[in-house]
């Protein structure tokens, strides 16, 4: 059964091998990233142990992209189907894993196949950039294996090998700091280790089993203090000027209410979804915040006679912690790649809750149970595959997000560039000209449009643009050199060497370039 789902899930997602690297930091983590781009090196492995690039610390991640390098070189196509391999072999773990815990074949059977063809997975299989996801996935997956052979047999080994997961998991993304928190709720259900009568029961005291969490915790706490580090030194850590308090604890509501609604209803996904910035509806915020506490309320307050849906529904809240926004990391409100464990725990609830509803059925309309199994299968399968060729391109991709999120400042200016490097340049200056109006402070928008204008031969409108580029971030040195670099094309040689003037400051290359153009102007 664990093959056929890998063979199902190879199968829905088989186009992604077509498909192109993205300019969606896809060039940090390969195209653009010289390190990586030597393949597997003893220099590569000491720079992925210190390298913070991309705002994170995830060496795991940098050695799996380097040994893609190294084994298929820099064709897109065998990158992808590595990540697809990750996500198909954390779906079969996911059965393997469910089934040893509770013996419940075909409802573990269920939970996986949906986690492997749900479409909110798309983005973590489909974008190259997102490998930490699915890798990640893989060494959750073996951690939780080998707890459960530790929890069936202890001893020091098997929780070394524990550990060592963990940290594996830890190295290719830090979301799995909740992975001790999982563990606890499994020990409640299905192990049965903090519930008197459990199947594993732990006679006595709850302390051992408390206790034997600690040097996990610890990793998650190191994994935590590394992790806002390089997000604070990498610019991704947001600050609570912009993000005040109360707008990260609204977004936070909202975003698990719209997680828990993407799940069960998979429609109209993108690759970005804007902050609000406050500007959720306060009924909003306070229905979604109510909604949430009936909910875990309702939970919790079933521990005795469903046990899975306390389990379920925590996993979901838990896992969700470190990426619903309380800590704001990136501009966005939500993602569907921050989907890929928590879900599980929602589909666990369902599924095990829908058990004893199943078992009620009488025999004759147990095949029809399994027709309807097929049916959602064959239905998240196709879904998945439509949201796929959303992902196969950056102009399907930005195509697909402003249809999505409608006037977002930063999809019509991702739509732009996305545009301009497939040579479109009239629907390039449109598409930049929309993010300018939407949000005119935004001097990348007016940068790139320059650039646009410069290949269309509007040496004016390119000078305009890259003025403006200037004016709201002094310290672009592309936007100086290319204001300098029109200048020397009009004739303006006064502009240009205030330019170049500029430049020496900035960046000394870029000044001598501009420099040399100038000479030869004179």
């Amino acid at each position: 059964m664990a093959a056929i789902l890998v063979l199902v899930t190879v199968t829905v997602y088989l186009p992604v091998g077509s498909f192109a690297f993205l300019a969606y930091d896809d060039d940090q983590y390969v195209t653009g990233n010289q390190m990586v781009l030597k393949g597997l090196t003893q220099e590569g492995a000491a720079w992925a142990l210190r390298s913070r690039t991309a705002a994170n610390w995830h060496p795991l991640t940098w050695l799996s992209h380097m040994a893609d390098v190294t084994l298929f070189g820099a064709r897109p196509g065998p990158h992808h189907f590595v990540s697809l391999a990750l996500h198909a072999a954390a779906g079969a773990l996911l059965f393997l894993l469910l089934e040893g815990m509770t013996g419940a074949l075909r409802a573990s059977l269920c939970v996986a196949a949906i986690f492997a063809l749900h479409p909110l997975h798309v983005e973590s299989v489909a974008w190259v950039a997102e490998r930490k996801d699915v890798l990640s996935a893989l060494f959750f997956m073996l951690a939780l294996l080998a707890y459960l052979r530790y929890v069936r047999a202890p001893g020091a080994a098997r929780y070394g090998a524990v550990l060592l997961l963990f940290g594996l998991g830890l190295a290719a993304k830090p979301m799995l700091v909740t992975l001790p928190f999982v563990m606890l709720l499994l020990d409640f259900w299905p192990l049965g280790r903090l519930r008197p009568g459990g199947r594993d029961a732990t006679p006595g005291s709850p302390w051992p089993v408390l206790l034997e969490k600690v040097p996990l915790v610890a990793l998650s706490a190191a994994s935590c203090v590394v992790t806002v580090f390089a997000q604070r030194e990498g610019g991704g850590l947001k600050t609570s000027v912009v993000y005040p308090f109360a707008v990260r604890l609204g977004n936070a509501l909202t975003g698990s209410v719209w997680y828990l609604g993407k799940i069960l209803w998979p429609a109209r996904l993108a690759a970005y979804y804007p902050h609000a910035l406050g500007a959720q509806s306060t009924t909003v915020v306070l229905a979604s915040g109510v909604l949430l506490v009936i909910l875990t309320g309702g939970a919790v307050l079933s521990w005795r006679s469903r046990p899975q849906l306390a389990t379920g529904w925590l996993w979901f809240l838990g896992m969700l912690v470190p990426v619903i926004g309380l800590v704001q990391i990136g501009g966005q409100a939500v993602a569907d790649r921050y989907a890929y464990l928590p879900m599980i725990g929602v589909l666990v609830a369902l599924i095990w809750s829908a058990g004893p509803w199943a078992a009620r059925l009488p025999a004759c309309l147990l095949p029809l149970a399994g027709v309807i199994a097929l049916g959602l299968a064959a239905l998240l399968g196709l879904a998945a595959r439509h949201q796929l060729w959303f992902w196969r391109d950056n102009v399907s991709l930005f195509s697909r997000a402003v249809s999505v999120t409608g006037d977002d400042a930063r999809n019509w200016f991702s739509l732009g560039v996305a545009y301009a490097e497939a040579e479109r340049l009239p629907e390039a200056a449109a598409a930049l000209e929309r993010s300018i109006r939407l949000n005119p402070a935004f001097s990348d928008s007016h940068y790139d449009l320059g650039l646009v204008h410069v290949k269309l031969g509007r040496f004016g409108d390119a000078a305009a643009e890259f003025r403006a580029a200037v004016t709201l971030n002094p310290g672009k040195a592309n936007a100086v050199y290319s204001l300098g670099l029109v200048a020397v094309i009009q004739g303006d040689l006064d502009t240009a060497r205030a330019q170049e003037q500029a430049l020496r400051r900035l960046d000394p290359a870029l000044a001598a370039q501009l420099a040399r153009r100038l000479q030869a102007a004179r």
